[in-house]
């Protein structure tokens, strides 16, 4: 698995890790600057759909962005059924660092509209830091797995627990401290976006 930047071991404690994210980070991210096809599919949308879209992706931090865009991250659009399925409505590529995400659905309901773009960015960073994670990253993400395995339907593996769980972290802004976190092991979350700040300070 390809590595992008420099390897840089965190050793930030997690408190000084949640003041620097939440005093330093910037925000504001908007869809429209990472498309790269569909953008006719996408502008075809009622504005009600475009500001959905937009209002859980907006939380993401700048600087996973800004990675993401680095490393030739790109989204597109399109009304076709993604991998024959139509629950299905966001996909990520991992060779590519393509996201790509559907704007119809038999059961789109606007939560999962929201959700889709983090759920997929979630998959970019789970994958791009995943090499970098302390053990107790690791275990933490493991933890969250087994525990919600049996109940949660997303959660099949780590992969698709980080992005699921990712998607919820920012829809609930846990970040801010808006909502307590559900569990310590969330943590694992504010993590991940801080080593994709150091990748990107430190990207050759």
């Amino acid at each position: 698995m390809n590595v992008f930047g420099r390897m840089v071991k965190m050793t930030v404690a997690l408190s000084a890790l949640m003041v620097s994210l939440m005093n330093g980070t910037v925000y504001a991210a908007n869809i429209t600057e990472l498309i790269a096809s569909g953008d006719a599919v996408y502008y075809q949308q009622p504005e009600s759909y475009r500001s959905a879209a937009n209002s859980y992706f907006e939380r993401v931090p700048n600087s996973v962005i800004m990675l993401f865009k680095q490393n030739g991250g790109s989204i597109h659009y399109t009304d076709s059924v993604l991998v024959g399925q139509q629950d299905v409505n966001g996909i990520y590529t991992f060779d590519s660092k393509q996201i790509s995400l559907k704007t119809t659905s038999n059961n789109n309901s606007w939560d999962e509209v929201q959700k889709a773009p983090v759920h997929e960015m979630g998959h970019f960073i789970y994958h791009t830091t995943q090499p970098m994670f302390t053990d107790q990253m690791k275990a933490d993400i493991n933890k969250l797995y087994n525990e919600r395995k049996s109940f949660d339907k997303r959660c099949y593996n780590e992969d698709e627990t980080f992005a699921a769980l990712y998607s919820d972290y920012i829809k609930f802004d846990y970040r801010s401290g808006a909502r307590p976190m559900p569990s310590p092991e969330y943590r694992v979350f504010a993590q991940a976006e801080m080593l994709c700040e150091q990748m990107l300070t430190y990207a050759v």
